[in-house]
């Protein structure tokens, strides 16, 4: 199939500023995982020093950083902002290959301090209230997590190879009622998606999809209105992407997006408008079979499944998320960037 192609220029945004966040730390340390808060207001990162490693916060453009949670000689898979901004959570463990365990930890967005942590291997934030649902792997589960409390509630079973180092991917609708997870089996040569929903009478467990191939990097991801499930499918062996949109649940999906290249295996974001999903997009193949290629950072038009890009190849290399009706923010490794939009992605 053809490489995306680009919508009429008139009817898509347009970045009209651009803000590089690099936060404070010492020349030679090592500084990973930075995230911008969902007000656009703060980051969060992980800064390793060769003394000590450690999750720190700062205001966007701050000389000094507040340190929150000491690893020590812990690593750190993935950091995360709630989505009111007032805690981080992250996922946690030893080195592998000796490290076979994960933990997903909890603190304030402001006060130091770890504040609780729970066996887990990815997580996913629910809205509206201080709380996580996280994989399990070594008890096959996906749990509710209550953080002001501690409390643990199992949401359901989940089949998956185990391996820490290529985890399940989740996600939380908006309304919290549905949680989707990505699982692998590699001795079966396949990876599902499956879906929890909360029904009256409890939690019903709906498998979605099966993909063949156990070489797959499938994200999840929920439309707004947490209605439609979108997922992103980045298929290694066969060198392709898709994004994917199930509306309703119901049947095996529509194609918005095909591409024989591999895009980003990073998780895509819906715009508040329902119109737009900003993703990476490949551009190149990568010297050596399974890599990544340069990427772009581009907008999908969910309307007419065309693509335009955004930034030019290499320019960025991280998550995508909305701030604001008019603010699109991409979470990277040793930065961030803030991008001003000329188009109101909440209302279009």
């Amino acid at each position: 199939m053809p490489s995306p192609s680009a919508s009429d220029p008139a009817e898509m945004p347009a970045i009209v500023a651009r803000h590089d966040l690099s936060p404070p730390a010492p020349a030679d340390a090592t500084v990973r995982l930075v995230r911008l808060s969902p007000d656009g207001q703060r980051l969060a990162y992980h800064c390793d020093d060769g003394v000590q490693s450690a999750v720190y916060v700062c205001p966007v453009g701050a000389p000094e950083a507040t340190k929150l949670v000491s690893l020590g000689d812990q690593r750190l898979d993935e950091l995360s902002w709630a989505p009111g901004g007032d805690h981080l959570a992250y996922v946690t463990g030893n080195e592998l290959p000796t490290g076979l365990e994960r933990w997903v930890g909890w603190a304030s967005g402001t006060e130091p301090g770890e504040l609780g942590r729970t066996r887990g291997a990815a997580f996913g934030w629910a809205p509206g209230k201080p709380a996580v649902v996280v994989t399990d792997l070594t008890e096959r589960a996906v749990v509710h997590v209550n953080l002001a409390t501690g409390d643990k509630l199992p949401v359901g079973e989940i089949l998956d190879d185990g391996d820490i180092a290529l985890p399940p991917c989740i996600a939380l609708g908006s309304d919290g009622q549905r949680i989707a997870v990505s699982c692998r089996r590699a001795h079966e040569q396949v990876t599902e998606i499956w879906v929890f929903e909360r029904e009256p009478g409890g939690i019903r467990r709906k498998l979605v999809t099966q993909i063949p191939g156990a070489a797959v990097r499938a994200q999840p991801f929920w439309s707004p209105k947490g209605k439609t499930l979108g997922l992103s499918v980045v298929h290694l062996a066969q060198e392709q992407s898709a994004i994917i949109a199930v509306r309703q649940l119901q049947g095996e999906g529509e194609i918005l997006h095909h591409h024989e290249l591999l895009d980003a295996p990073l998780r895509p974001a819906w715009a508040p408008g329902g119109r737009w999903i900003a993703l990476l997009v490949g551009q190149a193949r990568a010297p050596l079979p399974g890599a990544f290629g340069p990427q772009r950072l581009a907008l999908l038009d969910v309307h007419q499944r065309k693509v335009h890009p955004l930034l030019e190849s290499g320019a960025a290399w991280g998550s995508p998320h909305f701030v604001g009706p008019r603010k699109l923010a991409i979470d990277g490794g040793s930065s961030a960037l803030l991008l001003e939009l000329s188009t109101d992605v909440a209302t279009s």
